[in-house]
């Protein structure tokens, strides 16, 4: 997104700020973002680039295999189109979308659904546009032409969002659809991969089952809600209390929600204190006295000891690597 945003114009420095992200931190394999710095980062992207017509499809015209790592390279090696889409549903929590995918067989088509009830609604639209067309793209690059639907729907509430995909897809979409779909015929399922290779297939596998224990599937939409909500509080003093009474919940309501989705307020809080943390030592001039103060801690060694179990190394030293690394 940002690449996109470069070529159109825009400076993407305002979305990542808005973000508490830096340009360098993109660019580490070991820095975890998470769901609120991408859904802050969204919406001002969204914001900047407004002139856009067909942003949604712009944006998932740009999620090539290439861009999943080890799932990417999974799919591209699987031995037919269907071991493939079913390597895609299996390691969903590594596909960076908001959606839930399904892969339905219904007689002679197989009608793939996409879920958005779990993202904020305001970038619901978008975001199912941006996978409908970032799905297409993969299937591109997996069978190295374009797929032939037999039907596409969407179920939108702003249907600019759209602006595209007929021509992208190269069939029509019907607006006024009960449910996010895309089907074409289940004869394409058993077409062999031209990559396919076992070898390359097993160790892709086994690298897509270490990254999930890294980053195990649980943040769901209250964690993501919540997040959000200490996101914008701009410092680390947004309590569980006051998260509960902003979402309307009782405290030992929200505690039990938090524990169905395999979450607690004590993690989410963390990630996001180290999301801002990072950008803080990496993006500004503050002291630690100053980061301290930023985030709610009562002082730079209650931060420094705090950080060393983030990231297993001292603020101090993981701002010296930043600047090394600027300095190259």
């Amino acid at each position: 997104m940002c690449q996109l945003m470069r070529e159109m114009g825009c400076d993407p420095a305002p979305a990542l700020k808005a973000a508490a992200l830096s340009e360098l931190m993109l660019n580490d394999p070991s820095v975890r973002l998470s769901g609120a710095a991408e859904l802050a980062f969204i919406r001002q992207y969204r914001e900047q680039l407004s002139h856009v017509d067909q942003l949604a499809v712009a944006t998932g015209k740009r999620y090539h295999l290439a861009v999943f790592g080890a799932l990417g390279v999974a799919m591209l090696t699987a031995k037919t189109l269907w071991d493939s889409i079913q390597v895609a549903m299996r390691y969903q929590d590594l596909n960076f979308s908001w959606c839930r995918f399904e892969a339905l067989n219904s007689g002679d088509e197989l009608v793939i659904t996409i879920d958005a009830t779990q993202v904020p609604s305001d970038l619901r639209d978008f975001l199912v546009c941006r996978d409908m067309a970032a799905i297409d793209t993969v299937f591109k690059d997996l069978r190295g032409q374009a797929m032939p639907y037999l039907g596409v729907g969407l179920q939108l509430h702003e249907a600019s969002q759209a602006h595209g995909l007929h021509d992208c897809l190269c069939c029509d979409v019907d607006l006024k659809s009960t449910l996010n779909f895309m089907s074409f015929d289940v004869g394409m399922l058993a077409q062999t991969n031209c990559h396919h290779s076992m070898t390359t297939h097993a160790m892709s596998l086994a690298a897509c089952d270490a990254q999930l224990s890294l980053d195990p599937p649980g943040s769901g939409a209250i964690s993501v809600q919540i997040e959000a909500l200490i996101m914008r509080g701009n410092s680390g003093h947004f309590s569980f209390d006051d998260v509960a009474d902003h979402m309307g919940y009782s405290i030992r309501h929200l505690r039990r929600l938090l524990a169905q989705e395999g979450s607690s307020y004590a993690a989410i809080r963390a990630q996001v204190l180290r999301t801002r943390a990072e950008h803080l030592l990496t993006s500004t001039h503050m002291t630690l006295a100053q980061v301290a103060e930023q985030l709610g801690f009562a002082d730079a060694s209650s931060f420094s000891q705090t950080f060393r179990r983030w990231r297993g190394m001292a603020p101090s030293d993981y701002r010296k690597q930043w600047l090394n690394r600027l300095s190259r």
